[in-house]
């Protein structure tokens, strides 16, 4: 190109330039082909949505956790400490109150039931989010969407 004038374009210029990047059509074509076979299909992203769907639909949120949290404050709230009992009971009530009362074994029961089934369900969403990643990373790798060193930076966060 002549360096003079950079705005000029003669018609050599760009009859190299079109020799050089010319294709013919079936090289067109194979590359147009390449690209689809490597794309994922409406099925797969159907596929994939549902199985998101599902994963949502079965995880504790943190409303769950903190009904739960709630709950375990009003019990809490509720019961009554050694001095509360001093100042307002005699051994009489308190004989009475022991009949309906829940013992602290029941108590530490019941909380331990309730610890195991929040570990349970944060491993199992755990599981499920793992389980997720490891299904985009093997479609995205099937259908060879992104380079081998974005598979490995997402197999990382696995």
């Amino acid at each position: 190109m002549n360096e003079s004038n950079l705005n000029e374009i003669t018609t050599k210029d760009l009859f190299d330039f079109l020799q050089e990047n010319m294709v013919v059509k079936e090289e067109f074509n194979e590359k147009i082909a390449s690209i689809e076979s490597r794309m994922a299909t409406k099925d797969d992203i159907a596929e994939l949505s549902g199985r998101v769907d599902g994963i949502e639909s079965r995880m504790a949120t943190k409303d769950d956790i903190a009904e739960l949290s709630g709950r375990v404050d009003g019990i809490e709230s509720r019961m009554a400490t050694k001095d509360d009992l001093e100042r307002f009971a005699t051994k009489g009530d308190l004989a009475g109150m022991e009949t309906r009362m829940v013992s602290k074994s029941y108590l530490d029961d019941k909380l331990s039931d309730l610890g195991a089934e929040i570990g349970a369900r944060i491993n199992r969403k755990i599981e499920r989010e793992q389980e997720f990643k490891r299904t985009l990373i093997h479609i995205l790798r099937s259908h060879a969407l992104v380079g081998t060193e974005e598979l490995t930076r997402l197999e990382g966060f696995v």
